[in-house]
């Protein structure tokens, strides 16, 4: 059993009526829902303001924009495989329910970072922002190998013909 005593306190995820009732929200499938509620779980706040000796009254989120949510742990986690993991990110970037801060590359240890965003508020009307998924122009497979050969050539010789 964890201790919330002093200075801890549980973590959970909180969605307010606004985004619980929004067009974003709803046009998420359920198991989006669950994911999406699993980052929000992945916030981390620190209590502020309040006078010294009494208790704190505001909490502040201290991982803005800096949520890892790799895709191995979804799997894990979640027992959703890549693909629709993959999908429900596209779907929350799209709606305005997160921003990607930094395109990771997964195969050098460095995983995609993530933002709640508040974009999801216009979701359908004409003030929404609409932010782009990134593209993935890392090499792999034989492009990679294609692209290293490339790097990698010997000149080439040049052939005289004989002179007779």
């Amino acid at each position: 059993m964890t201790d919330y005593g002093k200075g801890k306190y549980q973590r959970g995820a909180y969605i307010s009526k606004d985004l619980f009732e929004s067009k974003a929200y709803r046009s998420l499938t359920k198991a989006q829902m669950r994911l999406y509620q699993r980052f929000l779980m992945k916030r981390e706040f620190a209590r502020v303001g309040g006078k010294p000796g009494k208790r704190k009254k505001d909490y502040v989120q201290t991982n803005v924009g800096k949520i890892a949510f790799p895709y191995r742990e979804a799997e894990r986690i979640e027992g959703v495989n890549l693909s629709t993991f993959g999908r429900a990110i596209r779907k929350y970037v799209e709606v305005g329910l997160l921003d990607i801060t930094h395109a990771g590359a997964a195969y050098e240890g460095d995983c995609h970072l993530y933002g709640i965003s508040e974009r999801w508020i216009d979701y359908g009307t004409d003030k929404f922002k609409e932010v782009l998924f990134p593209k993935d122009f890392r090499l792999r497979g034989w492009s990679l190998h294609h692209q290293r050969n490339k790097l990698n050539q010997r000149p080439k010789l040049i052939r005289r013909k004989r002179v007779s």
